[in-house]
């Protein structure tokens, strides 16, 4: 198959056109590519391309699912609408994210902090067995290692920050724990969790409604995913999450995750979404993150295409939701 070749904006919209897409303004249209992009913007038009029907193995191998004509009553404008949808709700997520990882650092660095202010290099204030385990069958590299690699790494490239500078001045040793796991990506963060005793993990994940610690490391991956997702401005809307989560009835406190159950699809947003939501929501700091997500959720675009009777994409289908979701205790205050 010959390789795409180039196409200036006017061809980019006569060639949507052809496809069979309604487009009301070509200048406007043309604006909106050198925006967001033509390719950026294509996940957005792809829910109104036509499904092809057989699938073949063949055509299931390629991912070619769909037609590169559009259904009926397909508009430009309103995959427009869905894409500025997805880049206010990967905002709105990254708000909330930024939040749990304030919290998160705090939390963990007390923990370790009343072992050893330098804990976090120490492996006797870890799970030792966890640390000496090997990243991977390939590596003989341990995981505590790979923690110190990233975590200097990470500690390097701020080099430059006051309090590094000073405290590597005056006090010549180590930054505490405290101060140095401000200094570390969130991913990174969340590995130096795992590495942590459980009664330690026990301790942290207890702060954001989460009785088991191992429970709240896998929760916290889910997580980070996500935000991974929406730091590099990905589609979120109707992505399949990277990894699946259970919540079992004895995995936290209170009553926020009590509707989860294995009739919901655990591969979609709703699921870290509504997870960030108990963690928010548990801690004694409080929150109101989960309100102002469940607004953003209810400005998802109504679309209508002349074939179908209900909205092209919904909260429920596309995102993960249950039905009921709005009436939910963790969604109201």
């Amino acid at each position: 198959m010959a390789e795409k070749g180039f196409l200036d904006h006017p061809d980019l919209i006569d060639r949507l056109e052809q496809l069979g897409m309604h487009i009301n303004d070509k200048t406007k249209a043309e604006a909106e590519l050198r925006r967001l992009g033509y390719h950026s913007t294509s996940g957005y038009r792809y829910p109104f391309r036509k499904l092809r029907e057989p699938l073949t193995d063949e055509l299931i191998k390629r991912r070619e699912f769909r037609h590169d004509e559009f259904e009926a009553g397909s508009r430009f404008e309103d995959s427009i609408a869905l894409a500025d949808f997805d880049t206010k709700l990967r905002a709105v997520i990254l708000t909330g994210i930024f939040d749990l990882e304030v919290r998160l650092r705090t939390a963990i660095a007390h923990v370790i902090a009343q072992k050893n202010p330098k804990g976090h290099l120490d492996i006797s204030c870890l799970d030792t067995n966890r640390c000496l385990e090997l990243t991977s069958s390939q590596n003989e590299t341990s995981k505590f290692e790979a923690w110190k690699a990233q975590y200097e790494s990470d500690k390097k490239s701020k080099n430059n920050d006051d309090f590094i500078a000073h405290h590597t001045l005056v006090y010549k040793t180590e930054i505490p724990v405290w101060a140095a796991l401000e200094r570390v990506s969130f991913g990174t963060l969340i590995h130096f969790y795992l590495l942590m005793k459980v009664e330690d993990q026990n301790d942290v994940a207890r702060k954001f409604g989460v009785r088991q610690g191992t429970k709240f490391g896998s929760w916290l991956l889910s997580i980070m995913d996500l935000r991974n997702d929406c730091a590099h401005g990905a589609r979120v809307f109707n992505k399949s999450m990277k990894r699946n989560v259970s919540v079992p009835p004895n995995s936290y406190f209170k009553k926020y995750l009590k509707h989860i159950d294995k009739t919901l699809t655990a591969d979609k947003v709703y699921m870290p979404c509504v997870l960030l939501a108990h963690m928010l929501r548990c801690h004694e700091s409080g929150t109101n993150w989960h309100n102002t997500f469940k607004t953003q959720v209810k400005k998802l675009p109504q679309i209508y295409l002349k074939e179908l009777s209900e909205p092209l994409i919904t909260a429920e289908r596309n995102m993960g939701f249950p039905s009921n979701w709005q009436e939910l205790e963790i969604w109201n205050n």
